[in-house]
């Protein structure tokens, strides 16, 4: 990833990150060590990935025990980039994309919320294959939402073209099905899981089943008067 001022600056407007971040340590011991990595290791490939950083063993081991609290947003992207992470991953817990976090800085918010106030890659995050537990929450939650709007968009075109162009009302109606397929793979997939799903995006996929339904009974009974 390429990492220049105009990148970091777009993150947040600040140069500090909050102060009070739930588990910013924990997360961090926790990814070095599943790494392999040893404090002074990881400094050292900070160092050669980015040689102004100023990131110790010492500094590492200050905010694995909480005694360093005022990360910087170069702090953040230079150690989350020698890791292959999002910046996102040391803020808040990916494995739970929708759960609302219930103190600190950011609390209220969830990890998407999050994503879109520091990662300016969220329309394209990517963490190594090193997690794929990591992988499998943010891709089906991605996923889920994703679909949501393909059937939303389809539903628009499917009731702007009724009785207007049979053929565009039949391509849509197909799209539904299938996005409305994904979306509950992906609904199952988070379930598995045990991963929190809003009650509002439950009840779009429920409506969503619903409408395609209808809809396809409507086109069904209009083929036959045809």
């Amino acid at each position: 990833m390429q990492i220049d001022d105009a990148n970091i600056a777009c993150m947040n407007k600040k140069n500090n990150i909050p102060r009070g971040i739930p588990d910013l340590g924990k997360r961090l011991r926790l990814f070095r060590k599943s790494f392999g990595y040893s404090a002074q290791a990881l400094a050292e490939l900070i160092k050669s990935k980015h040689e102004d950083s100023s990131i110790t063993r010492q500094v590492i081991f200050n905010i694995e025990n909480g005694r360093k609290t005022d990360l910087t947003i170069t702090e953040l992207v230079y150690i989350s980039d020698a890791m292959g992470l999002p910046y996102s991953a040391l803020l808040c817990d990916l494995t739970q994309p929708f759960l609302p976090i219930q103190s600190g800085p950011f609390m209220g918010k969830n990890t998407y919320d999050v994503i879109d106030d520091f990662d300016p890659r969220k329309t394209e995050i990517a963490i190594n294959d090193e997690w794929p537990e990591i992988n499998q929450y943010l891709d089906a939650a991605t996923e889920l939402i994703q679909n949501i709007a393909k059937f939303q968009f389809a539903r628009h075109a499917f009731l702007e073209n009724w009785g207007k162009n049979d053929e565009t009302v039949q391509i849509q109606l197909m799209t539904m099905e299938a996005a409305l397929s994904f979306m509950e793979a992906d609904i199952k997939d988070l379930q598995d899981e045990d991963v929190y799903i809003p009650k509002r995006l439950s009840k779009k996929v429920s409506d969503a089943k619903t409408e395609y339904e209808t809809f396809k009974a409507k086109k069904a009974n209009n083929t036959k008067k045809q």
